[in-house]
């Protein structure tokens, strides 16, 4: 299991696994208790919100929050996102123990690690003119989620409360804020970002 071996890298390079979390809440208050010098964030943390939900909600409250993201995925979406919400740092899930230590020691002294080829990728991202979901209003961002998960206009409706003839506009203004024109590209999108699991 990767948190175990974590762990196992963790003590061998002199690092004190102070807490860990399994959720958004947890994570939260867990972190403001004992206030880590790194903190370890999975881009995908668990059903509802993202690692990048995570970080933005902490770093609100401590803006010298040193976090280290990981994933199995490091196209420049997601590296680039990392980049743009405060991370420290970005690794992949099959790293070496090297790469994790120089991540985790640079982002205690609160600068930035990014394996190498990855600021190439972060800066191709962050030049594209491609807007993330991450910056629908939360309406937008809720029916963005909910057809990216294959539901109709009228199921969307239904469990927004709102008219299905709403949706239809709304979807329009997504559409066109996104810069797609077709449904199966609302999942494609999503995935990319992180924001719902790949089939």
């Amino acid at each position: 299991m990767l948190r175990e071996l974590f762990r196992v890298w963790s003590a061998q390079l002199g690092f004190e696994v102070v807490g860990e979390a399994n959720n958004t809440q947890d994570c939260y208050d867990t972190y403001i208790r004992v206030k880590p010098n790194v903190l370890l964030l999975d881009i995908r943390f668990d059903e509802v919100y993202s690692g990048f939900d995570v970080a933005r909600k902490l770093l609100k409250v401590d803006s010298t929050t040193n976090i280290v993201f990981i994933s199995q995925f490091d196209q420049g979406s997601y590296v680039a996102e990392a980049y743009k919400c405060g991370g420290k740092a970005f690794i992949s899930k099959n790293c070496d123990i090297g790469v994790f230590n120089e991540a985790i020691r640079e982002a205690s002294l609160g600068k930035k690690y990014y394996m190498a080829g990855m600021m190439e990728r972060v800066m191709d991202a962050l030049n594209s003119d491609e807007v993330s979901p991450k910056e629908l209003d939360e309406l937008d961002f809720k029916i963005f989620m909910l057809l990216a998960d294959g539901k109709k206009n009228s199921e969307v409706g239904e469990m927004l409360g709102i008219d299905p003839r709403t949706v239809s506009v709304h979807r329009q203004q997504i559409q066109a804020k996104l810069k797609i024109d077709r449904l199966p590209q609302f999942t494609k999108l999503a995935m990319k970002y992180g924001l719902i699991k790949p089939i």
